[in-house]
This record gives C-alpha cells, structure tokens and sequence, in this order.
C-alpha cells in the first residue's frame, strides 16, 4: 500500500484521536488487483472506493498542490498508467514505456511530475510533466531494484538503484541536465531497494537493507558520509520518513514479524521499539506535521491495520476492513 497527505488541505487539528490531516491511502486489491483507495478527512475514514484499473505493481502516488493527487502503476502489459483527482476522480490514461518495475514518481511543484522505471534493459527510463507530457527518455545504467526518486526543491531530481553489482549507484538532474551514474566507490553491498528522504536542501538520507540484514545508512550535508550500522534484523524494506529537519523514523517488519521503530533526534539514533506484531506486508508510514505520525501494515487476513502516533504515544492498531497485496520488491 502507499499513503501520500494531500498537499493544501487540512482538517481540524483540535479534535482527539487519529491524525487531523486528510490521508489517501492506495492499495492494489487481493481479489481483483484493481486500485483501492481510502482517506482519513474530518476525523473518519471515508470508505473504500475501486477506482477500477488492473495493476501489476504497487501504486505511486503524489500530489503537486492543493486538490491534485496523481497515481501511477505498471499495467497488465507492463505499460505505466495513471488516473487523476482534480475535484473529482477521472479516468485512466495510459502513458506507454514497458516497465519492469514499479513507477517511481516525485513532484517538484505545480503542474511538474517525473516519473522513473526500468526498462526491459534493465536501465532506467524517465518521462516528465511539464504542462504536458514529454517522452521517454533513456538515462542508462544497469540495476536490479526499482528505481527510487527525490527531489529537495525546483529544478533538482535524484535517483537512486541496486546496480547489477548489489551496490548503490545514483544519478541527479540540476541546471537543466542529467549528471552521469555515480557508484560512490565503496563496494558496499545492498540486499534491497534503497529508500531516500530529503529534509531540506543539499541533504539526502539514504537507507538500506545490508548483506548481514541490518539496517545501513549513507547521508549527504555537503559531503556523503560512510555508510552506518543501524542494527535491527529485516525482512522488509526500510520505511523512513522525516517531519522535521532534526527528526528521521524508521519502520521496518523484522524476523519475528514485528514492527520494529528507531529514532534519529537531536543528532543521535535512539533504541529500536517494538510496536506491534503479526505483519504480513512492509510497513508503509506518513507524517503530516510535527508530533505527528501514521503507519499502516498488513496483519491478520492480510487486512490493512493503521496506527498513529500524537507526540507523546501510539494509539494501538485500528483494522481498515480491506485485504491488500502489496508488490514483492525485485531486489528481496
């Protein structure tokens, strides 16, 4: 599944309980894989909606401004797709390329969208939105993972893969051009998909599964670091996500099926919590505003389980009533 808070609206933020800030949550259905969606808006969820489609990837979301929300997935014959909320849900369009992976989509502001894949070459593949639609472009490279893409403001794009050599290679866009592949040179070995934040300009977080199955980190504030030994035992991908300068969280689903959490505040990494058990999926989490997160996983009959955190505790799990499947990653 994946969560994206819709740029420009809020909801009442006085009211007790679960998170105040709309949320759209997209899954792709265990029966019928067509896109399942839900929102949390006036403290209550809205109720499942089909919007139809017949996904082979998870969905991608994003949202570009206030009342705009784009999705994207692979199809059944690999072509991307995409359907649009603008006041109203409309139509599924289709965008061509043939994928390998699930899309990778970031927005950059208004009316801008970038979208990334592999191709059947296994180099990644890029087409933007500017207005309208621009064409594929073929950026190179040679990877084994899904693509994984960012961007800290106007005008700049980073790309993220697991090269055919199981090590991080990335790619950016700056002054109107792309840069050549960079391997940073270190032979460090990823056994996942890498999962980037940005919390502000020049900085990147990068997190990573490692050969050993800990948790690695690589960051970028002028410089790169080394990589990091984060600990912990996964068999998911790392969710990380930031609401502030001086915050990261990390969720991941560990060996014994639990959801694992490690902190990064004041400038020092904290002790893994446990929260909850009995996972079926990766973690998927958002964070709206300060003090505030949301993370929702498969559990028990593979129903989508949501849990929040207001600033000072978790709330426990509440069951959405929805079964998902989530697409098992090319680098697990």
């Amino acid at each position: 599944m994946k969560i994206v808070t819709m740029q420009g609206l809020t909801g009442s933020t006085k009211a007790a309980g679960v998170s105040q800030a709309p949320i759209d949550i997209f899954g792709r259905g265990a029966e019928d894989n067509a896109l399942w969606y839900n929102q949390w808006f006036k403290s209550r969820w809205v109720g499942w909606k089909n919007l139809g489609g017949l996904l082979t990837s998870d969905p991608e979301p994003v949202s570009w401004g206030p009342g705009h929300l784009d999705v994207y997935v692979k199809g059944g014959d690999n072509h991307l797709y995409h359907i649009a909320y603008n006041g109203k849900w409309g139509k599924w369009t289709g965008l061509g390329g043939i994928l390998t992976s699930r899309p990778s989509v970031v927005s950059w502001g208004p009316d801008r969208i970038d979208v990334f894949a592999k191709g059947t070459d296994n180099h990644l593949y890029h087409i933007g939105y500017n207005g309208k639609w621009g064409k594929w472009e073929n950026l190179g490279g040679s990877f084994i993972s899904n693509p994984e893409s960012i961007s800290w403001g106007p005008g700049r794009l980073d790309v993220f893969v697991r090269n055919k050599k199981s090590q991080l290679e990335h790619i950016r866009y700056m002054d109107g051009k792309w840069s050549g592949w960079e391997d940073f040179g270190d032979n460090f070995i990823l056994t996942s998909t890498p999962h980037v934040i940005s919390r502000g300009v020049h900085c990147l977080d990068v997190f990573v599964r490692g050969i050993d199955n800990h948790l690695w980190y690589k960051g970028l504030q002028k410089n790169w670091s080394d990589w990091k030994d984060l600990g912990g035992i996964l068999t998911s991908e790392p969710e990380p996500i930031s609401w502030g300068s001086d915050r990261i969280d990390v969720f991941i689903k560990d060996k014994d099926n639990y959801l694992l959490h490690l902190l990064w505040n004041d400038g020092k990494w904290g002790e893994w919590e446990k929260i909850g058990d009995g996972l079926t999926s990766r973690p998927s989490a958002t964070s709206w505003g300060t003090g505030h997160l949301d993370v929702f996983v498969r559990r028990k009959n593979n129903n989508l389980d949501h849990n929040w955190y207001d600033g000072t505790k978790w709330s426990g799990w509440n069951d959405l009533n929805r079964p998902l499947i989530e697409d098992i990653d090319t680098a697990s």
